[in-house]
């Protein structure tokens, strides 16, 4: 019934100072009687959040990928038959497409790596009396966080 739930809302100036975060739509069911009287319903939701304890880099002294040399991008060259041969380009396996890695003592041990953790977050929301079919109601900073941005 309530789609677009815990996207950004809207605020000029007060935007930028908080974290970059995407919108997760939630859909919530509610009863005709909650809809006629009002109620607060509480959300429960799983949402990704920035490592604290590095910072979202995934670890601490990066080293520039060897395989891609730093691009996050290799080209493969295969030969299809004689005379013809295709390339393409493709993240690189070895640091993912970003570039760069950490030796294992390195990785952080918050993250594993993984530069975010997963949290269980529960809000409650105000079903508004009256409130129409499919209202969106927006959270200002309760979606998954973009990796490294602060």
């Amino acid at each position: 019934m309530f789609g677009g739930l815990f996207g950004r809302g809207r605020g000029g100036k007060q935007q930028q100072a908080q974290r970059k975060v995407k919108p997760i739509v939630k859909d919530l069911t509610v009863t005709l009687e909650e809809v006629y009287v009002g109620k607060m319903k509480k959300v429960t939701f799983d949402r990704q959040r920035n490592c604290q304890e590095c910072d979202g880099k995934g670890g601490k002294d990066a080293k520039k990928c060897t395989t891609c040399k730093g691009q996050g991008m290799v080209e493969k060259v295969v030969q299809l038959a004689p005379g013809f041969i295709t390339q393409t380009r493709s993240h690189c396996g070895t640091c993912k497409g970003e570039g760069t890695v950490y030796d294992k003592g390195n990785v952080c041990k918050g993250c594993k790596g993984e530069k975010v953790k997963r949290e269980t977050k529960t809000i409650e929301v105000p079903i508004e009396t009256g409130a129409p079919n499919e209202c969106p109601i927006s959270f200002s900073g309760e979606g998954n966080e973009i990796v490294g941005n602060f």
